[in-house]
C-alpha cells in the first residue's frame, strides 16, 4: 500500500463530500420520503408473501392428509362392494326379507365397525342354521 500524503487530501472538498452524503442520507431515511414508503410497502409486501406461503404450506399438508382419507374411503368401498357381490336380486331379496327378522336391538344409526360386527354374527347364526338343516 502506498503511503498516504496527507497534504494531497483536498480537505474542504472532503468535508463537503461528508455533508452532502450526510444529507442524502437524512433525506433517504426521512419516512415521508419516496424512498422510506417504498421500503415500508415493500417490507409489508414481503411479509404478506412470507404469510402466504405459510398458509399454502399448511393447506398443502390438509391436502395431502384429505387425500390419504380419500384414498382410505375409496379402499374400504372397494373391500364392501368386493365383500357384498352385485347383491340379492329382487326374488332374493324378498325372500330374506319374509325369512329373516331383523332383532328389535339392532340399531340403524350405528358405524361401520358395529355395522361388520353385528354382519359377522348374522353370519355366523346363518351358517349355524344351514348347518343345522343340511344335516
Amino acid at each position: 500500500m502506498s503511503e498516504l500524503e496527507f497534504d494531497t487530501i483536498d480537505l474542504p472538498l472532503a468535508q463537503s463530500d461528508l455533508l452532502a452524503s450526510e444529507k442524502r442520507l437524512v433525506a433517504l431515511l426521512d419516512p415521508n420520503s419516496d424512498t422510506s414508503r417504498a421500503k415500508n410497502e415493500y417490507d409489508s409486501a414481503n411479509k404478506q408473501f412470507a404469510d402466504l406461503q405459510s398458509a399454502i404450506n399448511e393447506l398443502e399438508q390438509e391436502l395431502a392428509v384429505l387425500k390419504h382419507r380419500a384414498d382410505e374411503a375409496t379402499n374400504e368401498i372397494q373391500k364392501t362392494e368386493t365383500r357384498i357381490g352385485k347383491g340379492l336380486k329382487e326374488d332374493e331379496s324378498a325372500l330374506a326379507d319374509a325369512s329373516f327378522a331383523v332383532d328389535a336391538d339392532v340399531n340403524a344409526d350405528v358405524g361401520p365397525k358395529e355395522l361388520v360386527a353385528h354382519e359377522r354374527d348374522a353370519s355366523s347364526k346363518l351358517d349355524a342354521q344351514l348347518k343345522k338343516h343340511s344335516q
